[in-house]
């Protein structure tokens, strides 16, 4: 028995290792050039529930934007808030005219409440480029400014960064697991390879939002509204995606408060960022050797099965992921997450499992 999960961990760490490895293909080659110099209509869509304590900073930050404000619309949904969003978002439209609040009473049928938001508030816009955001996020003044640079007549899509505040060692743990995320992510868009990508920093065109139905599931079978779009919008217009490594572009979000926020988080990441299998076979390979991997490990680990092939593995797995992420922080310039990459390899395999089979079992909406 032990022979033999420790034969089997050691075939999924190398089938991982190959897609690791064309990760770090991905994140060696050099960005894609900014080279976009007009300043074309720009629409910031973003969907907001119950976020009167976040709501100011972010509006605050939108109104800073050196990008020209006649060029810049805000359109901010407040999906149904039972606190002071709704009254912030008037008291900003009243004072600044590009502000569009968009009042959601009821859900809309056949979205989760998030796509509905966001559906309703595209439903108003003129602009071709969209950019979402979250309302807990905090940007940069250049945040519009880059991505208008990169959105160039070939980009469909662009794919932002973004990195978790704090200074505790749970807040700095989430950050690091979100640089893994968002470096995997880099890798496959830099290969050539679209996903997924976080709403949190996220831009597409109008157009392609239009060809694709919006969320209306005509054409694709699974239901994340980011993977949705970043995966359906290129293919629909023929044209490519980007992951801006620009550091005006990145933005910051906040640390879910406790483990089992963190856990229902990723969870519902997980499921609703479950691709189709005909469509991205490639992904759900990939996902799958990680599963495995990092379950084989932990089986191993409760066997005691400590012997060469176990270690063997682990040490792959170590060595490569510690290079992904390494690459990841500098380009993403957060090497100081890094510090926590012990702690963060060692609970992988109790983690990965738990939010894996969690997102594949359990139905999470969004703030419903």
């Amino acid at each position: 028995m032990i022979n033999i999960t420790g034969s089997a961990l050691l075939v999924s760490t190398l089938l991982y290792a190959l897609f690791v490895l064309y990760i770090i293909r991905g994140l060696l080659k050099k960005a894609t050039r900014a080279d976009r110099s007009d300043q074309p209509p720009v629409s910031v869509v973003i969907s907001a529930r119950n976020e009167a304590a976040n709501l100011p900073a972010l509006l605050d930050d939108l109104l800073a934007q050196d990008y020209p404000a006649e060029r810049l619309d805000i359109y901010i949904a407040n999906d149904r808030s039972e606190d002071e969003t709704g009254h912030i978002l008037d008291r900003y439209a009243g004072q600044h005219p590009h502000i569009h609040p968009v009042h959601i009473r009821s859900i809309t049928p056949g979205m989760t409440p998030k796509e509905g938001a966001i559906t309703q508030c595209i439903h108003q816009v003129t602009s071709e480029i969209i950019l979402t955001t979250d309302a807990d996020c905090r940007l940069d003044s250049r945040w519009v400014s880059s991505a208008v640079r990169h959105m160039s007549d070939d980009t469909a899509v662009l794919v932002g960064a973004s990195s978790v505040v704090g200074n505790s060692w749970f807040e700095r743990y989430q950050n690091l697991d979100f640089l893994a995320l968002m470096s995997a992510n880099a890798g496959f868009i830099q290969n050539g390879i679209a996903w997924s990508g976080s709403g949190q920093n996220l831009g597409y065109r109008r157009s392609g939002f239009t060809a694709l139905g919006g969320f209306t599931r005509k054409r694709y079978g699974f239901s994340g509204d980011d993977a949705y779009l970043v995966q359906g919008i290129p293919g629909i217009l023929g044209q490519g995606v980007k992951f801006i490594f620009d550091p005006d572009h990145f933005i910051r979000s906040q640390p879910t408060p406790d483990v089992r926020a963190f856990l229902r988080q990723r969870m519902r990441w997980s499921h609703a960022g479950r691709p189709s299998y005909t469509l991205l076979p490639m992904l759900v390979l990939f996902l799958s050797s990680a599963f495995v991997t990092n379950i084989l490990i932990l089986v191993n680990s409760l066997l005691l099965a400590f012997g060469a092939l176990f270690w063997s593995a682990v040490l792959i797995k170590l060595i490569l992921e510690l290079i992904v992420l390494s690459i990841g922080a500098r380009r993403l310039h957060q090497l100081n997450a890094l510090a926590l990459y012990p702690l963060w390899f060692l609970l992988q395999p109790v983690y990965i499992p738990i939010t894996a089979i969690g997102g594949l079992l359990i139905k999470h909406e969004w703030k419903s």
